[in-house]
């Protein structure tokens, strides 16, 4: 009797049916939960590129709007290059001195706008977009002006001038008064602007394991990152004169030859980022190509 119980196959099969059963389980709780973070870190890494693209953008469109006006200063502004050429002065055809000032006040304080507009404005609407995308926010870098437009502005002497009429044709009259104020802008360097690098997160999260939270003493996720680069760019030419251009046509040309193309805006590659202060123990930043 205790043969026939011995030889009794029967429940044999039950521990391996148990490990491959709780084999099974575990690889569906492996793949669910890398497929959630897998699917997170996509959508940081688009909200990156979409945060770069948007603050290059922004800063695209404030020098075209700086170009613009820097051209209109060029029309009627004459500013001293040699001695054989006529003192610095302003003049509108029809318009007296006052008006000719003012008008020059208020396209410095636009320009000003611009500048604000194309600087911290973006960083602001980069911040906004990349938490429209799903990532909690982009991380503020330690590069000094990073969302600069790079422009620095001639402030010189200028001669306001009346209009007279001569012959029934209006003519620049003598010098009502001379205010010292802000011309054009020119690029500090050849390069032009710098590219902007976004580094969206996502917060570390405690509940973001859906099954297996507490397996193997896995409580919670990391914070994601993810890295994206874009600048300006101007295929016609970089529409700002330079830093020695004394002529207002001059300028009014270079605005009308870089025109046409205007400032856009593209994803470029990231480099080096263990450079950037504060990210030395992040890798290789990542190459985006368009």
């Amino acid at each position: 009797m205790i043969k026939s119980k011995l030889s009794n196959k029967q429940g044999q099969t039950l521990p391996f049916m148990c490990l491959i059963v709780l084999s099974l389980v575990m690889f569906w709780m492996l793949v669910v939960n890398m497929g959630v973070m897998l699917r997170n870190r996509i959508i940081v890494q688009n909200a990156a590129d979409c945060a770069a693209q948007t603050a290059a953008c922004y800063r695209a469109r404030a020098l075209n709007m700086v170009g613009m006006y820097n051209a209109v200063l060029g029309s009627y502004i004459i500013y001293e290059g040699s001695k054989i050429m006529p003192p610095q002065g302003a003049w509108i055809p029809y318009a007296n001195a006052y008006h000719t000032y003012r008008l020059t006040r208020s396209l410095n304080r636009i320009t000003e706008i611009v500048r604000s507009y194309g600087g911290g404005w973006a960083y602001l609407k980069a911040n906004e977009v990349a938490k429209k995308s799903g990532a909690d926010g982009i991380k503020s870098l330690a590069i000094p002006r990073m969302y600069s437009l790079r422009l620095k502005v001639d402030k010189v002497r200028i001669r306001f001038w009346s209009t007279i009429m001569v012959y029934g044709l209006p003519a620049p009259g003598p010098p009502c008064f001379t205010r010292r104020v802000n011309t054009w802008y020119y690029f500090k360097d050849k390069s032009g602007p710098r590219k902007n690098i976004a580094i969206a997160y996502k917060k570390s999260q405690s509940d973001f394991f859906p099954l297996g939270k507490n397996l193997l003493g896995i409580t919670r996720i990391p914070e994601i990152l993810a890295v994206a680069a874009a600048r300006p760019y101007n295929t016609k030419g970089s529409m700002f004169p330079q830093k020695k251009t004394k002529l207002g046509l001059k300028v009014l040309f270079k605005w009308l030859q870089a025109a046409s193309g205007g400032w856009e805006a593209h994803l470029v590659p990231v480099g080096n980022i263990s450079l950037i202060p504060g990210f030395g123990d992040l890798p290789v930043g990542k190459v985006v190509k368009h």
